[in-house]
């Protein structure tokens, strides 16, 4: 199995300068890695803020999955013009644009702890 986490880069910077610009560009974040996960058998396990927490199969779906998010959210999504003023969102061409989203995988056996 696989556990793909992704979270948005200096998020807590962006949410206090406009929370309601960061809202309507996290919805499109959120629309996004759902899509891809879904393109990709992915299982939500949770989302807290502006991160997720998905399992895999394998960690080639994880990394497959992680790679769409990344070129999708250069790529497709439409982010607000605030979002372009933000020197944490500036358009690096070829590398960024928008919200900048980290991803990691970890892979392993996944242990449940039921609580």
């Amino acid at each position: 199995a696989a556990i793909l986490f992704t979270g948005i880069q200096d998020a807590t910077v962006l949410w206090e300068a406009d929370p309601e610009e960061m809202r309507a560009n996290v919805m499109g974040h959120n629309a996004t890695v759902r899509q891809c996960v879904a393109n990709h058998r992915g299982y939500e396990v949770k989302a807290i803020g502006d991160c997720f927490m998905v399992a895999f199969d394998n960690a080639d779906s994880a990394c497959r999955c992680g790679l769409d998010i990344q070129l999708d959210l250069y790529e497709s999504t439409e982010w607000t013009p605030w979002l372009a003023t933000n020197k944490e969102c500036e358009e690096v061409t070829g590398t960024w644009k928008g919200l900048r989203v980290r991803i990691g995988i970890n892979e392993g056996t996944v242990e449940i702890d039921r609580i």
